[in-house]
């Protein structure tokens, strides 16, 4: 049985007859024909988690209410996500081995954005030369995406993780403690980045998320989970709130200026930020975060033909777990390799590429 193809174990025939009800508007015995509740629960206050808002707003598929709240801590999100208190969480990819190995019951289900030039590996002046990366101080967040990205960074420079010293700071904490003179290498994601170059003379951004060899890794990502529960027993539900999802993101890629308006207004910031992040033309190249169509994740997923953008390979889900798994374990965060098949379930949008749907 293969995690990773369009066979994969996880596609119930059930759920494919399902999703075509959801695609086409077919109604099945034992599908309520009242309106269906799925509560959905966003890492932080983030455009890119923001579009669950708007597709609620939207409300592009029938029977089907969208009970959105933003937690503002991942791991809460998570915790409340495994304890059956929310259906779906949007966060961050990298805890998706992590809640594999520890039987937490949640699944990865779709890669929906990856950082597309907004998170950085920034430098004092001198620390593009090796001699002075060993036993230099590094700030990162533990346990997040950013440590992994700097230690990929300081692995290609040749520097295992040990020979660094590691200080535990968010982006904020980590550009003042730089700008004091107090750190010397750190994970840093804009505005951040941006005020650091600016105000500290000789400091250099020496990995940047939007430079090919970043994005083909593919695993600066957002991502949404849901419970097994969820998808075992509701996969109707997990379907609709998946398409409304797609449809919310087809909506801002056809309609960019006025999606970020509603985005502004939902999430109450400047509409002038929402703009720098998340690009003004649809095209996704004027932005610092790269919206996954429909198809792109599907692909990503194994569940419909070709490989993703950036040179993501057909499946690449998987493999980017799989990358992640073996960081933490350098990071003492994880023990073991699991197999990925565990941390992702695609059989929903596998499914929905199976109905026919295109997110178009």
């Amino acid at each position: 049985m293969s995690s990773t193809g369009l066979e994969s174990g996880s596609i119930s025939r059930a759920l494919i007859v399902a999703t075509l009800a959801v695609a086409f508007g077919v109604t099945l015995p034992g599908s309520s024909s009242a309106e269906d509740k799925v509560r959905v629960a966003l890492g932080i206050e983030w455009p890119a988690y923001a579009m669950w808002n708007l597709a609620a707003e939207l409300d592009p598929v029938p029977d089907l209410e969208l009970e959105v709240s933003t937690i503002n801590d991942p791991f809460a999100a998570w915790t409340l996500l495994g304890a059956g208190q929310t259906d779906i969480v949007h966060a961050t990819m990298e805890y998706a081995p992590i809640a594999a190995e520890q039987e937490v019951p949640i699944k990865l289900v779709a890669f929906t954005t990856i950082s597309y030039g907004a998170d950085h590996v920034v430098g004092i002046e001198g620390m593009d030369d090796v001699t002075n990366i060993r036993g230099s101080r590094v700030a990162a967040v533990e346990g997040y995406l950013g440590q992994i990205m700097v230690g990929i960074w300081l692995a290609e420079q040749g520097v295992n993780v040990d020979e660094v010293n590691w200080i535990n700071l968010a982006g904020d904490q980590a550009a003042s403690a730089m700008l004091a003179g107090d750190i010397d290498l750190a994970y840093l994601f804009s505005p951040y980045t941006e005020q650091v170059i600016e105000q500290l003379g000789g400091s250099m951004i020496l990995g940047s998320t939007r430079k090919p060899n970043w994005l083909e890794k593919g695993f600066m990502t957002d991502a949404v989970y849901m419970s097994d529960k969820f998808l075992a027993e509701q996969p109707v539900l997990a379907a609709k709130a998946m398409k409304a999802f797609w449809e919310a993101v087809a909506f801002w890629q056809t309609n960019p200026q006025e999606a970020n308006q509603m985005l502004s207004d939902i999430l109450q910031w400047d509409l002038a930020d929402i703009n720098a992040i998340n690009g003004v033309t649809g095209t996704r190249e004027d932005s610092t975060i790269w919206q996954y169509s429909f198809m792109e994740a599907a692909r990503i997923c194994a569940g419909a033909p070709g490989d993703g953008p950036f040179g993501q390979k057909n499946g690449h889900a998987y493999t980017a777990v799989e990358t992640i798994n073996d960081w933490w374990i350098k990071f003492g965060q994880m023990t073991k390799r699991i197999d990925p098949g565990s941390a992702v379930d695609c059989s929903v949008m596998n499914a929905l590429y199976d109905s026919g749907y295109r997110g178009e």
